[in-house]
């Protein structure tokens, strides 16, 4: 199902013969510096100009097969995706899962779209996950026009049987590569929580949203600093 919005509300624009398929695992942006709607489905790559659906064939496609050598499968568990309007790319990161004896771990691996490839990023595989504890919600990506990077944001590693919160850390993603940054407080999530970021340009700072335990955050890209 596909739709856009209007005055009205929102329109149908399925196409039934050439439309995304159904997915929770999907994520989408759109590329300021191509002027379509990017969507990422697994590893499929589609484009929304307004009128139509396209699925393009990139020559290097956005999977977790293979990116870590133990790991064998194309289970991605989430996607997210930002778009970058300091280099003009669109980034994509996966999360997925994957056992090193004696523990499931989860994965992150980011990807660049430049509008005619996916050029593989850093991967982050620091994550224990115990499958009866945490919520598979992992990463959340946003701009941050103050720093002129992508905020990346992951659940802290090391949370067990019994544990009910994790931290987050927060990671700047540029030209530079991946760098993990260390802020005076970091928000808080429960192990069963959703979180989501997203760029404010009014207020000039990256705003987090946190399902549980309820809660607001703005990342100040200027000082590194989070407040409630």
């Amino acid at each position: 199902f596909a739709a856009r919005a209007n005055a009205q509300g929102w329109v149908d624009v399925s196409d039934p013969n050439n439309t995304p398929g159904g997915t929770n695992r999907a994520a989408m942006c759109f590329d300021e510096a191509r002027g379509y709607t990017l969507l990422v489905r697994g590893d499929e790559t589609w484009t929304y100009d307004g009128v139509t659906w396209t699925q393009l064939t990139p020559p290097t496609p956005p999977s977790v097969l293979g990116v870590i050598s133990s790991h064998n499968t194309n289970n991605v568990i989430e996607s997210c995706l930002t778009y970058d309007p300091i280099r003009q790319v669109c980034v994509l990161g996966h999360s997925f899962h994957y056992y090193i004896t004696p523990h499931w771990r989860v994965g992150v691996v980011l990807y660049e779209w430049d509008g005619q490839d996916w050029t593989i990023g850093p991967t982050l595989d620091h994550f224990d996950k115990n499958y009866s504890q945490l919520s598979p919600h992992v990463m959340t990506l946003a701009h941050d026009s103050i720093s002129g990077s992508v905020i990346v944001l992951t659940r802290s590693a090391g949370c067990q049987a019994g544990c009910n919160q994790t931290g987050l850390r927060v990671w700047r993603y540029d030209a530079n590569g991946l760098t993990s940054l260390t802020a005076l407080v970091n928000p808080v999530v429960n192990t069963h929580a959703q979180f989501h970021a997203a760029w404010n340009d009014a207020r000039q700072r990256v705003a987090l949203v946190v399902s549980d335990p309820p809660s607001m955050w703005e990342f100040n890209g200027a000082t590194n600093n989070w407040t409630p």
